[in-house]
């Protein structure tokens, strides 16, 4: 799939826009209005506050003459392919997001519209006319963490929601929060939920709250993520003292996004070096799955990697299958197990190579 940054290049036109809209909650739409206004309602007396308006928000962003709109809607009856829908996440429940109606979409809609615009309060809010800060907008919103709406899966203390889409995207974006409000007396539920999960993402690797792994059923299993979790505290407290080699071989330590939770996942992963470019592949230990870092990765390739004490943002990028090929007999010169690790597993092992980030 084409990145958006990319198909917006060439197309003409230098300006570059990012805008932020604040839309009544239930704008158009009389249900969701009256809920809103119950919940608000019930919020307010419980906070023992003055009711307050409530907001949505979406972004359009203009780049070398196309424009996208960013927004987190329900999911209509119609293909998602023509509204650019890049994400979907389940409402209320994981278990009700088969039905259409417990599920919502989040759009990167090219020459799209934000519905009921003409009732946006205080809009738009210009957030940047920076183009390289516009093509950060458009290549993270297919990254956003898609957790249950109305939940507070994360454990950021508030409901996840459309605004946190927005507002995790601004955030993982570059772009400054602090000044970012709703319409005077108005809210915006959701907002921090957003920024909290953008932020967590930046925390160092020695940051205790940054390593939350799951907890796995199988007692195998179980055990292993405790070893990881010893291993890579170990090599972040020691600077890659302790934990810097497995078998021998050169071990990095790799923080990455999980890609349903939005929490930072810390693996020490094996690597080898060739011809100044750092490589890891996803062996799993000649497991047939590849391993969940994997998976994070694609997902969301900026990741955070130390290697010894040297800590550095980065990007993880899949070799195609050419490129892989060519690398794939220098690589086992370097490690002799891995011809016997993807006999083990039955697949093509994926290399990836990691990029120094220059944002």
């Amino acid at each position: 799939m084409t990145p958006p940054s990319r198909m917006a290049a060439g197309t003409g036109a230098t300006g570059a826009t990012v805008d932020l809209y604040w839309l009544p909650l239930g704008a158009g739409g009389h249900f969701v209005r009256l809920n809103g206004r119950a919940y608000e309602a019930v919020a307010a007396r419980i906070a023992q506050r003055p009711v307050r308006a409530l907001y949505h928000s979406a972004l359009q962003i203009q780049l070398a003459g196309s424009t996208f709109v960013v927004e987190q809607t329900p999911v209509p009856h119609l293909s998602g392919s023509a509204r650019g829908v890049v994400a979907e996440g389940a409402v209320g429940s994981r278990w009700a997001r088969r039905f259409r109606i417990f599920r919502y979409e989040v759009r990167l809609w090219r020459d799209g519209n934000i519905a009921d615009v003409a009732e946006a309060v205080d809009s738009p809010h210009r957030l940047s006319d920076d183009a390289t800060v516009a093509r950060r907008v458009l290549d993270q919103v297919a990254q956003v963490p898609t957790p249950v709406w109305g939940r507070d899966e994360l454990d950021t203390g508030e409901m996840w929601n459309s605004n946190s889409i927005i507002a995790w995207v601004i955030a993982r974006s570059g772009i400054d929060t602090e000044g970012i409000r709703p319409p005077a007396g108005g809210r915006a539920p959701g907002w921090n939920a957003g920024l909290a999960v953008a932020r967590r993402s930046q925390e160092p690797a020695d940051d205790p709250r940054m390593p939350r792994l799951e907890a796995r059923s199988r007692p195998g299993a179980r055990a292993r993520v405790h070893a990881n979790h010893a291993h890579a505290w170990l090599y972040a407290r020691t600077g890659g003292r302790l934990g810097g080699s497995i078998a021998g071989r050169p071990v990095l330590l790799l923080t990455s996004t999980g890609r349903r939770s939005g929490l930072m996942r810390r693996t020490p992963v094996q690597y080898e070096r060739i011809d100044g470019d750092v490589h890891i592949i996803a062996s799993n230990g000649g497991a047939a799955h590849p391993p969940a870092w994997w998976h994070n990765v694609r997902a969301q390739p900026y990741v955070q990697v130390q290697i010894g004490p040297a800590v550095t943002r980065a990007r993880a990028v899949q070799l195609d299958r050419e490129a892989r090929r060519e690398l794939w007999p220098r690589l086992c010169d370097l490690n002799p197990q891995l011809p016997a690790l993807q006999a083990k597993a039955g697949r093509e092992l994926p290399v990836m190579r990691i990029e120094r980030d220059s944002d």
